[in-house]
């Protein structure tokens, strides 16, 4: 296999053996809910002068939240809160040490996450080759959207008012210097196949219980891998591999085994599981099963996980009560996602330009079409979703205060 080849095989590999829910989810995601058609990675933060607070798009927000008159200092402000946001989901996922490290210039951390990787560092060993992964793609992502990213910049800032615009522009100035600094300090970053060899040889041990619940999430035989996760799941007692058994099961071809997968994830889900509630909903929301196989659901988890902040929910449930010509709460779940995407919730990696331009260019335009009496119940119902959902989202998201 080529450099080429291994690099983003054995990231992927590893991610999936630290990230425990991403092998749930990768199952569904990718045919549930496509993303938005030219996405290109998350979004920021406007600047609203004090004058203009009272036809500020939503409620004041927190001080964390908070943006200035001058739009080339709140992009800066922005960015330096999503930075923050990222390091402390990096802290969670990597370790405070592993995650300093994350935030070095590509150069400087490849040296030293793969000097403790060496040494057996399983999550500097991850992150190395996530690392990797990243610094092979930068170069063509950057060539390919340097040939349309002005015009669609363009239409991102189209019809917002002049401050939000000049807000995007230079947010999104500063999102370019950063990715044509990260490119260059790529250079040379990959390391060797003796790097990534030493990575399979010593993490992924078919001894492993975490990898064997990969593993037949996997397999294609229902049997084999049902039974598998049926053993591994007397075995551990834990709700990661219940989970992945309920996954599995929703995945057979066996009407009564999707039933039994189902009313595992619901009654994890019901206990406050955060991944099997998502879970739940991305099969609630797959457009590709058949009318002759879909559930009866009782519960709209579809609802619940936009609550949770997943992003692809929360479109997903906007765009349901759109279609369902119901503007108010429509605007108030999209004033929700706004604000998540001003805390910087959507954020991994750098900070970027996508979803707060885009979710805040959603409520300029829905709420134009709506009268004062329609946006203040809007407002009004962003409260009770706040109340009922916003701490859960942090926690869920990593993005709290």
């Amino acid at each position: 296999m080529t450099r080429s080849g291994w690099i983003p095989l054995v990231a992927l590999l590893v991610a999936i053996a630290i990230a425990g829910g991403i092998a749930l989810h990768r199952h569904h995601a990718s045919r549930a809910i496509p993303r938005h058609a030219e996405q290109t990675t998350p979004v920021a933060a406007p600047a609203i002068s004090a004058s203009s607070l009272s036809h500020d798009p939503v409620p004041q927000v927190a001080a964390r939240e908070a943006i200035t008159a001058d739009p080339q200092r709140s992009a800066q402000d922005w960015a330096e809160l999503a930075g923050h946001v990222i390091e402390a989901k990096d802290a969670r996922m990597w370790g405070n040490e592993v995650a300093q490290l994350v935030r070095l210039p590509p150069g400087e951390a490849w040296q030293a996450l793969t000097a403790l990787a060496r040494d057996g560092d399983q999550r500097a060993a991850t992150a190395a080759l996530l690392l990797a992964s990243d610094c092979q793609s930068l170069g063509t992502r950057a060539a390919a959207d340097a040939t349309h990213h002005t015009s669609y910049v363009d239409r991102l800032v189209l019809g917002m008012p002049a401050q939000w615009s000049q807000f995007i522009r230079a947010l999104d100035s500063d999102v370019q210097q950063r990715l044509s600094d990260r490119v260059a300090d790529c250079e040379g970053i990959g390391g060797t196949i003796d790097f990534a060899m030493m990575a399979i040889d010593r993490f992924f041990s078919a001894d492993d219980p975490q990898i064997q619940i990969d593993a037949s999430l996997d397999n294609p035989d229902d049997t084999e891998a049902i039974a598998d996760l049926r053993h591994l799941t007397d075995e551990l007692h834990d709700t990661r591999a219940q989970r992945a058994l309920g996954a599995r099961l929703l995945r057979s071809h066996d009407i009564g085994e999707r039933a039994e997968g189902r009313a595992i994830l619901e009654e994890l889900a019901r206990a406050g599981d955060a991944e099997a509630i998502v879970f739940l909903a991305l099969d609630q929301a797959d457009p590709t099963r058949p009318p002759s196989d879909r559930p009866v659901w009782t519960d709209d988890w579809i609802t619940r996980a936009a609550g949770l902040g997943k992003w692809q929910l929360l479109d997903k449930q906007i765009g349901n009560l759109r279609a369902e010509n119901n503007p108010v709460e429509a605007l108030a779940w999209a004033l929700y996602r706004f604000q998540l995407a001003q805390a910087g919730c959507f954020e991994s990696g750098q900070p970027q330009l996508y979803f707060l331009a885009q979710y805040a260019k959603d409520v300029f335009s829905w709420q134009g079409a709506l009268n004062e009496a329609q946006i203040e119940a809007a407002r009004n119902g962003l409260a009770a979703i706040n109340l009922q959902w916003r701490a859960k989202a942090d926690a869920y998201l990593g993005c709290g205060g």
